[in-house]
């Protein structure tokens, strides 16, 4: 099994994971079943463009590029709205397929198009749009430079969006772009800025919602979890416990997709979530629903729930709008009663969040509802003021401590141990299992107590320390080297670069029988330790390794390698009862 999880995995909020809920498929689409298609790789490289029928379950390859022996990958694949094309990018090249499988055409021919392409419908003119990334060049670290397209099908014209690469699609009015690869971004197209999200914190797979919200979904690293973020940084939803891969928005904005113990269709308001083990491969799944492609959606607006009858067309024009404040100057000026009570609710709305955020102790929300207000009250008092507090020195460190806190709770959420044990960090037992961990905790509370004195998002760190009791400092180090000759008893399956994508690199599980220890402290007959298998799309030797070969090899706790722990994992061989070990260099195998 190929997990992008790391070794006894556990929700946040417990040591057991929840269990699938498994509704049947044709419940959680309702009307929508009959019409449903998926979209995905499959094929004996995967690298095969699939379209099932999800009610008949009949497939049909729409494109194959299996007979290219090179490691390369295919895109994620894109539906258009109304449900008749797919577009994807091969080697370079971008590719229009129907979806009844009777055509495919190449188009920009002329670019080398990089990453995820996707559809866009411009909403005033209903011209069907692809947009795309390719890279310009290179800078002095020999990066890639690249840039994001948009090019319109029927006339050919194109215009750029924006510097970078932004693959996780345009939201439905035209204004933000999102990317996820090793952090997550949203890009505000008119006003040409770009807000990272996510405390800054490493995380892969976005996909943009289909609607105009400006709304981001993506993988956590590592990748226990996958959620939901606005464009201002509030965390609006999250699904843990499982080892995911791959969740993908669909067309539709309460469904997704997303990889746990097979291919699951996700009801986001909910978390229901409903096996699919017929379609075929299911790597990059989309799925289209027919009433999402008929408008079946409004993104919700602030003033929905008021009474109007002469100007209730605000309620759509707020509602797809990012700032309100032209429309409260415009409505400033008209002596309508409708116009007052709008004005009057959304300065009120402004202002409860305002003084909310100011008196929030919680810098993940406080900075967030800061940022919003300062982007939807642009022009108005309101949004003045939250700009002013942006621009403060003491939000700035607000702003640090909000990432100190994230990077608390990752480590938080990689802990684990026998579930009767005290989570604390004077418990023997609980300490063995996570030695590098709670080290880790210590010294990025330690760091914040000397950084941050004064910061509201301090008092939330605090309570993190007391909740397991961390020391003020620790002798214990992150790691503790051993050096073992040991046979390898079983090796994990080496994955697939379409399996890692978009990672370079992945981790492979090796269980071994302990024959000597030459250095150290190792009282285990059996030992777990985690190797690079492939590093920069290059298999390294322990792909071919097989039971039966011995080593002699240096190793140290893995949890003292954070970085790793957001790394595709072969854990075919992982073992729950054993401490999981990585192996700093092995000498010699024989």
């Amino acid at each position: 099994m190929i997990s992008l999880i790391m070794a006894m995995a556990v929700a946040v909020d417990g040591w057991a994971a929840p269990p699938p809920s498994d509704v049947p498929l044709s419940a959680l689409l309702g009307p929508d079943y009959a019409g449903a298609r998926i979209v995905a790789l499959g094929g004996k490289l995967g690298k095969s463009v699939i379209v099932t029928e999800v009610a008949t379950r009949e497939s049909r390859t729409l494109a194959s590029f299996d007979d290219d022996a090179r490691r390369l990958t295919v895109s994620r694949p894109f539906w258009s709205p109304e449900g008749s094309q797919v577009v994807f990018a091969y080697d370079g090249t971008c590719w229009l397929a129907r979806a009844d499988g009777t055509s495919k055409r190449q188009i920009l021919a002329d670019e080398r198009v990089t990453g995820d392409p996707s559809f866009w419908q411009d909403p005033q003119t209903g011209e069907l749009c692809v947009v795309y990334s390719k890279v310009t060049g290179t800078d002095g670290r020999g990066e890639d430079v690249a840039e994001t397209w948009l090019h319109r099908l029927a006339g050919g014209g194109r215009a750029k969006l924006a510097d970078g690469m932004f693959n996780a699609g345009l939201s439905r009015d035209g204004t933000r772009l999102g990317n996820a690869g090793g952090g997550v971004w949203v890009h505000d197209v008119p006003a040409g800025t770009t807000c990272r999200l996510n405390a800054g914190m490493s995380a892969c797979n976005g996909s943009m919602s289909p609607d105009a919200t400006g709304r981001i979904m993506f993988l956590y690293a590592p990748h226990r979890f996958f959620g939901i973020r606005d464009q201002w940084d509030h965390e609006l939803w999250r699904m843990g416990g499982h080892s995911f891969e791959w969740p993908r928005w669909s067309n539709h904005p309460d469904f997704c997709t997303v990889q746990f113990d097979g291919l699951r269709v996700v009801r986001i308001s909910t978390k229901e979530d409903a096996r699919v083990p017929w379609v075929k491969g299911g790597l990059f799944a989309h799925l289209w629903l027919p009433s999402a492609a008929q408008g079946a959606f409004d993104t919700p607006g602030p003033i929905d729930h008021l009474v109007l009858n002469s100007l209730s067309r605000y309620k759509r024009r707020l509602a797809d709008t990012v700032d309100y404040s032209p429309v409260i100057a415009e409505l400033a000026r008209s002596d309508h009663p409708e116009a007052k009570l709008i004005v009057s609710e959304l300065e009120k709305q402004g202002e409860a969040k305002l003084v909310g955020a100011l008196a929030s102790n919680d810098p993940l929300q406080f900075v967030p509802d800061v940022r919003e207000l300062a982007a939807r009250y642009r022009a108005h008092p309101i949004g003045q003021r939250a700009s002013r507090i942006l621009e403060s020195p003491q939000f700035g460190r607000e702003i640090e401590a909000a990432s100190a806190r994230y990077a608390l709770w990752r480590l938080e959420s990689s802990l684990n141990g026998p579930v009767d044990a005290p989570r604390l960090f004077t418990d023997p037992v609980f300490a063995e299992y996570n030695r590098g961990t709670l080290a880790q905790m210590v010294e990025v509370v330690a760091s914040a107590r000397h950084r941050l004195a004064g910061t509201k998002g301090l008092l939330l760190i605090e309570r993190a320390a007391a909740k397991y009791a961390l020391p003020a400092q620790s002798l214990e180090p992150g790691g503790r080297s051993v050096t073992v000759v040991a046979a390898i008893e079983k090796v994990s399956r080496v994955p697939t670069l379409q399996e890692i994508a978009p990672y370079k690199d992945a981790v492979t599980y090796v269980q071994y029988r302990v024959q000597d220890v030459v250095n150290g402290d190792y009282a285990n007959s059996r030992m777990l330790a985690v190797h690079y298998v492939i590093r920069d799309k290059k298999q390294t030797k322990a792909a071919e390794w097989k039971p039966g070969l011995k080593q002699l090899l240096t190793v140290d706790r893995f949890d003292a390698h954070p970085k790793l722990d957001e790394l595709p994992a072969a854990d075919d061989a992982n073992d729950l009862r054993l401490v999981p070990y990585w192996a700093t260099e092995v000498f010699n195998s024989w």
